[in-house]
């Protein structure tokens, strides 16, 4: 028999058991695993997509039980810490009469864990511990999709811009979700799907911007600027279309501007425009040149 005493390894994250790969359906399925050679009783997600298997898992030697509860709306069940936790102590007694009546032993190609009939016993008493988990109040995570939450953040609100790194992302993140929580009077809310939403974000604000080229004649206008002003590089598609309305590229009349189509005005003098895009940097050349005027 092995001689150990079980050793709980408590949770302490409210959503560490709250895992939701790419690709899959559903967040990742949660166990309760006692380790027969170290008496260690712990609760996680699996990491695994499919039916893989540890071979400690396998071979008995660690003992896994599935939880597999679903909510009203038929989702998984997923623990909090809390709820994670309590279940764990409930089953403690059952595990140490699991280890008490427990062996590892060689089967000729194996080390395997081998239970003897009140270790069985207490194993079953377990499982159904656990199927269909009694997490108690605040026990289990209440899943949100971005499209149930409302309107969604835009960067203003949330504070991003184009330079927030990743690190600062996931404390914006963990910052709206505490936030939102409050909102909502839902201590174990998680949001599906958010962290994904604010990457987008930042990443469309690494994107191209959309501006105007425009042809103008007489002063240059308050509300655009020359590209060679601002270090820009006209394309050359660009520098085509404006010879053909009279820009020669020399220090004459007309010259060719160029402008955000954000909040873009009227050009006194505009002869014609064209749509185009910049990259951010050189669109944040000229909104600072913009700003200036």
């Amino acid at each position: 028999m092995t001689v150990t005493t079980v050793q709980l390894s408590y949770c302490v994250n409210t959503e560490e058991l709250y895992r939701h790969y790419d690709q899959q359906a559903e967040p990742q399925p949660v166990f309760v695993e006692l380790d027969l050679e170290d008496g260690v009783l712990y609760a996680s997600y699996d990491p695994e997509v499919g039916n893989a298997r540890p071979a400690e898992v396998g071979n008995g030697r660690t003992r896994r039980y599935c939880l597999t509860g679903k909510d009203y709306s038929g989702e998984r069940v997923i623990p909090t810490a809390e709820g994670a936790n309590r279940l764990l102590e409930r089953i403690a007694p059952l595990a140490q009469r699991v280890l008490d009546g427990a062996s590892i032993e060689w089967n000729g190609h194996n080390r395997v864990g081998v239970l003897d009939e009140d270790a069985q016993d207490a194993e079953e008493t377990i499982k159904a511990l656990v199927e269909d988990a009694d997490l108690g109040e605040d026990g289990a995570i209440e899943l949100w999709d971005m499209d149930s939450i409302g309107e969604a953040w835009t960067a203003e609100e949330a504070g991003i811009t184009a330079r927030t790194s990743d690190e600062e992302l996931e404390r914006i993140e963990a910052r709206l979700l505490e936030e939102f929580r409050a909102d909502q009077e839902q201590p174990t809310a998680v949001i599906r799907g958010l962290g994904e939403h604010l990457r987008a974000v930042r990443d469309e604000l690494n994107g191209p911007v959309d501006v105007f080229w425009s042809v103008v004649r007489g002063a240059q206008p308050v509300a655009a600027v020359r590209p060679e002003q601002a270090g820009v590089s006209v394309p050359e598609h660009v520098r085509v279309w404006a010879a053909g309305h009279g820009v020669t590229g020399k220090e004459s009349d007309p010259v060719l501007v160029v402008a955000p189509q954000e909040d873009a005005e009227d050009l006194p003098g505009e002869v014609a425009w064209e749509v185009g895009v910049l990259d951010r940097d050189e669109a944040e050349r000229v909104a600072v040149l913009l700003a200036a005027h």
